[in-house]
């Protein structure tokens, strides 16, 4: 089992923290932070264990290959250190996605207040954008706010009416307050745009379940299956269907399924040994973590 996975998904994002600490003797005027994006197929150690596992697909090589590191991107900031703020720089056109992005980030690691926090301010400065709302409304779902993710979702409709995007958060608003109807509704107008969206599907095979409609729901999981056969959900949803219509064999086959594509619940158990005893990857293992960094040594680094 993993001890923890560090991916981003597409349409996905994600945050990383760090901190530091100014010395106590630092001589005083501005720093300046310099941050970079740095990516590499394998690091060193598993480049050196794939070469040694499998010299045929190493063959143009005949020593450990260095792969190269790329640049993604790179930003330079400078923090004033008492005194008035220097005025901010223009932050450009593209400056409400990497606001949305940053937001979406911190909603993925369970941050619901910063999340809000971020989207609420893209809110402010793009106010004919649906994007502050819309993920404000999926924060107040997260944290159990369905009257509030209304509220945010009829704003929603006056910047976009009927959006196919705003439509899945109006989906999970109406499952999660028990409106079936009205979610069947949300989901299958979201399949009109995304046909194959697997996750639209598997919920309304559930919203279908809890409204007692069996083998429509058995319809919308098949469909699920179709795109990802190994969607877990969809076959726990087949198996509570299939049960309801006393089609045992075939609830048993799902129930196999289920068990053989659900996740292991007591899978951090086994990885607790190895995290005590390296701080860094329990420390990545960790939904939200903060990274400390050391300062450099007086005189090395000067005031970057």
């Amino acid at each position: 089992t993993p001890v923890y996975v560090r991916t981003i998904g597409p349409g996905a994002a994600d945050v990383a923290h760090y901190g530091f600490t100014v010395p106590d003797d630092y001589a005083g005027g501005p720093l300046t932070v310099t941050a970079r994006l740095l990516w590499r197929k394998f690091d060193r150690a598993y480049t050196e264990f794939a070469f040694h596992a499998n010299r045929e697909g190493f063959r143009a090589f005949d020593e450990v290959p260095d792969l190269p590191v790329t640049e993604i991107a790179s930003h330079t900031l400078t923090l004033p250190l008492g005194g008035d703020p220097a005025p901010g720089a223009d932050p450009g056109p593209d400056a409400w996605q990497r606001l949305n992005d940053y937001g979406i980030g911190l909603l993925l690691q369970g941050d619901t207040r910063g999340a809000t926090a971020a989207f609420a301010e893209l809110a402010r400065r793009h106010p004919e954008r649906i994007d502050g709302p819309r993920n404000m409304a999926r924060a107040a779902l997260a944290d159990g706010d369905i009257e509030g993710a209304y509220e945010l979702l009829q704003r929603c409709e006056e910047l976009a009416p009927a959006d196919a995007q705003t439509a899945w958060v109006w989906g999970v608003a109406h499952q999660k307050s028990g409106r079936y109807a009205d979610a069947e509704l949300a989901y299958r107008h979201v399949l009109e745009s995304f046909p194959e969206d697997r996750a639209a599907w598997r919920n309304l095979g559930r919203v279908l379940y809890l409204d007692g409609r069996f083998e429509q729901a058995l319809e919308a999981l098949d469909r699920t299956l179709r795109i990802d056969p190994e969607d877990r959900g969809a076959h726990y949803h087949r198996m509570l269907c299939l049960r309801s219509l006393g089609r045992k064999e075939e609830a048993e086959a799902a129930e196999q399924a289920y068990e053989y594509y659900q996740i292991d619940e007591s899978a951090q158990a086994v990885t607790r040994r190895y995290r005590l005893n390296h701080p860094h990857d329990n420390l990545e293992a960790q939904p939200i973590h903060l990274h400390e960094l050391t300062p450099p040594e007086a005189g090395a680094g000067g005031r970057t």
